[in-house]
């Protein structure tokens, strides 16, 4: 459960990254520094608070398996 945690908070992570630059690079002169904490905590809370329910609700349906190699979820939940 904790790579799946790591690996989704890494993807998360990029995706919230990448957002902050397009805001930063579109409007350049309207931040401040207080304003740039608040969305960084907002990017740690939002981020690590889904990664931590996610895994919190997919531990709690039984859904997480032995990790292996790679895949963490259990057969009987593979769709693909």
């Amino acid at each position: 459960s904790l790579q799946h945690y790591f690996s989704l908070g890494s993807v998360l992570w990029a995706a919230g990254l990448a957002l902050n630059v397009q805001r930063i690079m579109l409007t350049p002169s309207v931040h401040s520094a207080t304003e740039d904490r608040a969305k960084l905590r907002a990017m740690h809370l939002g981020i690590w608070g889904a990664c931590f329910i996610n895994v919190l609700v997919l531990g709690a349906v039984g859904a997480l398996g032995d990790a292996g190699t790679w895949c963490w979820i259990k057969e009987e939940y593979l769709t693909a």
